[in-house]
C-alpha cells in the first residue's frame, strides 16, 4: 500500500476515535491522545533506521523502509499487543479517558498495520519479535519476504 493513503487511514481513524471519545467524555485531550497512539506511534520507526544506519539521515530512504532491507530486522517496538492489553487495562483501572483514547487508536493502528503490510498477527507481540531476535522472516508471510528478497536484491 502506498505510504501516503497508509498513514492517511491512521489519521483518519485517531481522530475519529479522539472526536468520538471527546464527544463522550468532554474531554478535549483525548485527541492529541488519540493521534498518539494511532498516528504518531509510527515514529518508532525511527529507531529501526538508527539501528540500520546511525545518524546519516536520508528522508528517501526512511520513507521506503530501506531500514528493513539493510538489517533484515523490524523493531518498532511500540508497536506491541501488549502495550495495548496495558493501557487498555490501565484505562479501565483508572477510568481515564485519555489513555483509553490512545490505547483504542493504537489498537486499530496495529490492526490495519496487519492487514496493510503484510505481516502474521503474532508478529505485533513485542516478546514473538525478541523471541525471534527481531528477523523479519520470522513476521512477514512468505508472499511478502519474497518481495523483500526481490527488493534486497535490487539494491546491491
Amino acid at each position: 500500500m502506498n505510504l501516503y493513503l497508509h498513514e492517511l487511514i491512521h489519521l483518519t481513524l485517531s481522530l475519529i476515535v479522539g472526536l468520538i471519545i471527546w464527544k463522550i467524555s468532554s474531554n478535549v485531550y483525548v485527541i492529541p491522545a488519540a493521534l498518539m497512539g494511532g498516528f504518531f506511534i509510527d515514529l518508532d520507526h525511527v529507531i529501526d533506521y538508527f539501528f540500520a544506519f546511525g545518524s546519516k539521515i536520508d528522508l528517501h530512504y526512511f520513507l521506503k523502509g530501506r531500514q528493513f532491507l539493510k538489517t533484515d530486522k523490524i523493531y518498532v517496538i511500540f508497536h506491541s499487543w501488549e502495550l495495548v492489553i496495558l493501557l487498555f487495562l490501565g484505562a479501565f483501572v483508572l477510568s481515564q479517558s485519555l489513555i483509553f483514547s490512545f490505547s483504542l487508536s493504537l489498537f486499530l493502528h496495529l490492526i490495519v498495520d496487519v492487514f496493510t503490510n503484510n505481516m502474521k498477527l503474532q508478529s505485533y507481540f513485542l516478546l514473538y519479535r525478541i523471541n525471534n531476535n527481531f528477523e523479519l522472516k520470522t513476521m512477514v508471510t512468505n508472499d511478502h519476504y519474497q518481495k523483500h528478497l526481490k527488493q534486497k536484491k535490487q539494491l546491491v
